[in-house]
């Protein structure tokens, strides 16, 4: 039997006398932020809460941890060259190395059982400019700080009765912040594919182009595919139909996505 997808629900002298009053003031707000002592927001503290939540998995990735390598090439049209300076924008082609993956941390999991996927590239020019972008199904993210994101992992914790988060903990965490409304609905009107291929990937931030005049101007991007979309299906009965689709589509050919940019 196939996992079905994750419900919404589910789915960081005298002036000495006073600098130091300051400080000790400004360091007792930093300790209650969590800014600074044991209770501080560390990279490592949030490994740590995935790895409570999910188990730990030597030599995999804490998020994302599902996926494989793809290398090709960015073919570059120079369109976007008028609104950036950067050379990967110029006319010509990168190479590009990459990664597609299914969220979480557990390299196991079914890929039905997991609703956002992921495609990660790094294109490097021939003078040694390395451009790096990460990119999600979902168009938008639940929350926008890594404290917000910190708190939506551990409202996440499966509970142990019933290795599924919460609800109660989910719907307290997503009142606390309604800024988590869009990603909410995509959840629940989401159809994944049946395939990487045939899914579009959108930047998971809004990013800064300067053009050759030193003009800025803030672009997102997305990834869209050529291969048509086809829902999924009987291929949830595969738990990794994913990797097994993809590898099958790649000795057919190569498979290609447009780099789509939309202006601010």
């Amino acid at each position: 039997m196939s996992q079905p997808p994750l419900s919404p629900s589910q789915t960081l002298g005298r002036l000495a006398l006073i600098g130091l009053g300051l400080a000790t003031l400004a360091g007792t707000f930093a300790y209650v932020a969590g800014w600074i002592g044991p209770q501080r927001l560390t990279p490592q503290r949030i490994i740590d809460t995935f790895e409570a939540n999910a188990g730990s998995y030597p030599g995999y990735r804490k998020n994302h941890a599902k996926g494989l390598c793809i290398s090709g090439h960015f073919a570059s049209n120079g369109a976007a060259a008028g609104l950036s300076r950067a050379e990967v924008f110029a006319p010509g082609d990168v190479p590009v190395v990459g990664r597609l993956a299914i969220g979480g941390s557990n390299p196991y999991a079914p890929d039905a059982s997991v609703p956002v996927r992921s495609l990660a590239l790094q294109l490097r020019t021939a003078s040694g400019q390395e451009w790096r972008t990460g990119m999600n199904t979902p168009p938008v993210l639940p929350v926008s700080t890594i404290e917000g994101f910190f708190e939506q992992v551990l409202a996440s914790k499966p509970d142990p009765a019933t290795g599924k988060p919460d609800p109660a903990r989910l719907q307290a965490f997503f009142a606390a912040h309604p800024e988590s409304a869009a990603f909410r609905q995509w959840a629940k009107d989401n159809k994944p594919s049946n395939s990487f291929a045939n899914a579009t990937y959108n930047s998971i931030n809004a990013f800064r182009l300067v053009d050759g005049d030193g003009k800025g101007r803030y672009v997102r991007w997305a990834m869209e595919p050529e291969t048509p979309y086809q829902p999924l299906a009987g291929e949830a009965d595969d738990k990794d139909f994913l990797a097994h689709d993809l590898l099958q589509r790649l000795q057919r050919g190569p498979l290609r996505w447009h780099l789509v940019l939309t202006l601010a």
